[in-house]
């Protein structure tokens, strides 16, 4: 997974939105993204939403 859309811009379409944790999940509320508006972004597993934060902070880190 990419940190950047294919134009390589960070802040390229971004997704706000509210993130809470509870026990197994990741509820994601609140959203506001134009450009994707028929992605349903409101439930993940919690170990593969953790993963992929992990995955995105190190991919970050690398090009910094």
């Amino acid at each position: 997974m990419s940190p950047a859309c294919s134009c390589g811009e960070l802040g390229c379409w971004p997704l706000l939105t509210r993130i809470s944790l509870t026990g197994d999940l990741v509820v994601w509320d609140c959203f506001e993204q134009p450009y994707r508006t028929t992605r349903d972004y409101t439930a993940f597993d919690r170990n593969q939403y953790d993963k992929a934060v992990q995955g995105l902070a190190t991919a970050i880190a690398a090009h910094e």
